[in-house]
């Protein structure tokens, strides 16, 4: 985010000091190719996680399918700022308008970002204290995932037009983002606190919290490039770093968290996959009955993380 906004920034105000192709390379080359090689990794990760999903029947769950669009959103918002290295910038001479048409696809998808981990953070909340309310919030899961995209979409359009007319209401994006990355702050950080106070009081946790474990982690891999955004002046990279990886990290809690993704993970790294088959959908070769019953838990749209309600356990 913080990147995106130093590029337009030197485009609006054209204090990009280079003569040509040498001094753009010697200046830029280097932090770029960095960031470049966190953001292929990122993009990477996020591959693996949709095709893990969706290659397993076993993972077809509600949670699941809010991760598969997040990702979606955040490989897209990564492509986006990689083909945004102010060396391909200044060697191509993007114009004003260009460039907010381009950025504008980009906060529009970091805008889903945090939009569907909001939802995913609401899906926890609703699994482990309003499970009555669960079943009709979930009934509407497509429609939702539907309306956000039509959000980022109308999102990036408006902003756009507005950029390019008024360059100086490029600020919409920092009121709209921020405000949107706050919500979900607040709501990441008092179904943590509800959480420990009802498991100081009861000294059992009786729901799981590996579904609120993903959206923390974007909150805290984002915190330090909104932090620099809005009044911190350190490089982009120790900023946008963080953000690149919690693809990674969210298949580490995942493994850590889930033995269903865990199974499924390790088929894959063993290459026990047909090569022609990227779209269908099979179970991983476990025992017929357990899958069964798995199946049948993703089809009424439970998640994994809320399947044991009756027994208390000592998950953090």
């Amino acid at each position: 985010m913080d990147y995106e906004d130093r590029i337009f920034r030197d485009a609006e105000n054209d204090t990009v000091d280079v003569t040509n192709l040498t001094d753009i390379a010697e200046k830029y080359i280097v932090e770029d190719s960095i960031l470049a090689v966190f953001g292929l990794i990122g993009i990477a990760a996020n591959i693996l996680l949709i095709y893990i999903i969706c290659y397993y029947r076993k993972l077809h769950t509600t949670t699941n399918t809010y991760i598969i669009h997040w990702a979606i959103a955040d490989t897209g918002s990564a492509i986006i700022t990689l083909t945004c290295l102010r060396v391909f910038y200044n060697i191509l001479d993007i114009s004003l308008e260009i460039l907010c048409f381009y950025i504008g696809i980009g906060f529009a998808l970091i805008l889903n970002d945090m939009l569907f981990m909001i939802m995913l953070t609401i899906d926890w909340c609703l699994s482990s204290y309003f499970p009555r309310l669960l079943d009709k919030f979930r009934k509407y899961t497509r429609i939702i995932i539907a309306v956000l995209w039509v959000i980022a979409a109308l999102y990036s359009v408006a902003s756009s037009l507005i950029c390019t007319s008024y360059a100086e209401l490029y600020l919409i994006f920092h009121v709209t983002l921020p405000l949107t990355y706050a919500i979900l702050i607040v709501l990441v950080v008092a179904l943590h606190c509800y959480r420990v106070v009802q498991k100081l009081r009861k000294k059992v946790e009786y729901h799981l919290v590996s579904m609120l474990l993903i959206p923390t982690a974007y909150m805290l891999c984002g915190l330090l490039s909104w932090a620099n955004l809005l009044f911190l002046d350190i490089p982009y990279m120790l900023s946008e770093t963080p953000v690149f990886l919690h693809p990674t990290l969210n298949i580490v809690l995942l493994i850590m968290l889930n033995e269903d993704f865990k199974t499924c993970f390790f088929q894959v790294m063993k290459c026990k996959l047909p090569t022609c088959n990227f779209f269908k959908f099979k179970s991983s070769p476990q025992n017929i009955e357990e899958n069964a019953n798995n199946s049948n838990n993703a089809e009424r749209g439970l998640s994994f993380d809320n399947k044991m309600f009756d027994q208390p356990n000592r998950h953090i």
